[in-house]
């Protein structure tokens, strides 16, 4: 209940596929055109985020692409 999953929807049958499953702490930012890669962010404070994507395809953990020094 608090976090968001991504769901594909067929746009004709309207049944639903959970595409990403939230395990907390990320929130959905935008996904490519294709489907395949979705872009998630992690807010670690008010000024302060990482990046993560997601290769929906092969259903791998989030990886991080903003490691901040």
């Amino acid at each position: 209940p608090q976090a968001f999953d991504v769901l594909t929807v067929d746009a004709r049958s309207y049944a639903t596929v959970t595409a990403f499953q939230n395990p907390g702490g990320f929130t959905p930012a935008a996904i490519s055109r294709d489907g395949r890669w979705l872009a998630l962010n992690r807010e670690i404070t008010s000024a302060n985020s990482d990046v993560y994507l997601v290769d929906l395809q092969a259903r791998g953990a989030p990886k991080l692409i903003t490691q901040h020094q």
